[in-house]
């Protein structure tokens, strides 16, 4: 059991916090279930909760518990090898001020790299990235800042509503 340990929102800009940081976390929530997955053992599992509609056609809701597997910590120098269709989270920085937004996008290769595109009724922003990174592992370089990968979506939590 864990708690939700990041909010992606797409298009809402923040100042980055502290490694170990939780941003527009509320404390008093209940814990999810949450366990490795047997196709990454050596990853970590964390719980990121979804606070838009990007992923809407993908049948992701806003408010679902999205199970995310991200790169051991003590391995930093492991790639995350991106794939037609893969759900993945990242964090768009803004550079130089600094700022920093948490969402999910979806991959699709294009030529000399990938397009990580919203899937929605609604609009939202694509970010398009090289086949390479930029020196940092996983980081990407784009006109105003930089993309990271930070995990892939393994699957997801949602609540029913139950009447008593």
């Amino acid at each position: 059991m864990d708690r939700v340990s990041l909010v992606l929102s797409s298009g809402t800009f923040r100042r980055k916090l502290e490694f170990g940081g939780r941003q527009d976390i509320d404390t008093s929530e209940r814990e999810y279930p949450i366990a490795r997955d047997e196709r990454l053992p050596a990853w970590n599992m964390q719980l990121f909760r979804l606070a838009d509609e990007a992923l809407e056609l993908r049948g992701l809701q806003r408010g679902d518990i999205l199970h995310v597997a991200t790169p051991p910590f003590e391995d930093d120098t492991l790639h995350i090898a991106l794939k037609r269709g893969q759900i993945v989270t990242i964090s768009h920085t803004l550079h130089p001020v600094g700022l920093t937004e948490h969402a999910a996008r979806i991959v699709e290769p294009v030529a000399g790299g990938f397009e990580l595109v919203p899937a929605s009724t609604k609009e939202f922003d694509a970010y398009r990235i090289g086949g390479a990174s930029m020196g940092s592992v996983n980081s990407y370089s784009t006109d105003d800042g930089w993309i990271t990968i930070t995990g892939l979506v393994t699957g997801l939590y949602r609540e029913v509503p139950i009447d008593q």
